[in-house]
């Protein structure tokens, strides 16, 4: 596992004030840096080479081994109402931005948490604002296959970002270069939901969301400048800031 030094040093100059932490292994980043806002609510970057306790959405388990991913959460940091809202989308592009710039990969964004190569989820977002106001925001990207997945029922078939483990560990470039990213969209608000959209999966295909209070069907329209989705249905088109998607 690389060292926190290593991470802190790959950060650009606009971020040497965030407090960087790299450890092994953790339970959760999301629920380690949630109490640690609770005391220090000040920007932080937790990242760990394995989670032992990762969690999705809706409390789903994510599967997070030691080696072939990165799992990171960055809290502590305020936002307003506007990027507040775009903060999920936000991660997603930065995210799609530093795949492509790294490795020259080309990802989707399926709305509202994963991103995709094809149909494969090679990455979540899963982002909690706290009681005290503090934000957090984690991410976990499989980089290269795992030995043993679990044979556990998922939504997606799982994929990765690369086919092999690099023999140069780009972990620390990876995550300095979402947060660059992450930092840089939610400083332009008005320019995260224009490179969502560029990189958008599953437009115009069908679709179910679930999460709401009844399953609703539609046909993916597009996305609002707020980040919420825009689904056909036969009642004509839905906007909608909550809930999951998933191909009919």
């Amino acid at each position: 596992m690389f060292t926190t030094e290593t991470l802190q040093q790959a950060l650009p100059q606009s971020l040497q004030a965030v407090d960087v932490t790299c450890v092994q292994q953790t339970t959760s980043t999301n629920q380690v840096m949630a109490q640690q806002l609770l005391h220090a609510p000040h920007p932080q970057l937790l990242v760990a080479g394995e989670q032992t306790q990762g969690v999705g959405r809706r409390g789903k388990a994510f599967f997070s081994p030691a080696h072939t991913g990165i799992y990171f959460t960055y809290g502590g940091f305020q936002l307003d109402p506007v990027q507040l809202s775009l903060i999920t989308p936000a991660a997603g592009v930065a995210l799609q931005l530093a795949a492509f710039e790294l490795f020259g990969v080309t990802t989707q964004i399926k709305w509202v948490n994963d991103v995709l190569i094809g149909d494969q989820k090679i990455a979540g977002i899963l982002a909690n604002r706290l009681e005290n106001g503090s934000v957090l925001v984690g991410v976990g990207v499989n980089i290269a296959p795992a030995r043993d997945a679990p044979d556990v029922p998922i939504d997606l078939p799982v994929g990765t970002l690369l086919d092999h483990v690099p023999t140069t560990d780009m972990r620390p470039a990876l995550v300095a270069s979402w947060l660059q990213h992450f930092d840089q969209l939610l400083h332009v608000p008005e320019s995260i939901m224009p490179q969502f959209r560029k990189h958008a999966a599953w437009l115009g295909r069908s679709v179910i969301v679930q999460g709401l209070s009844h399953p609703l069907v539609g046909v993916v329209q597009g996305f609002a400048d707020d980040g919420a989705l825009l689904l056909a249905t036969d009642h004509g088109i839905e906007s909608l800031n909550s809930g999951s998607i998933r191909l009919r």
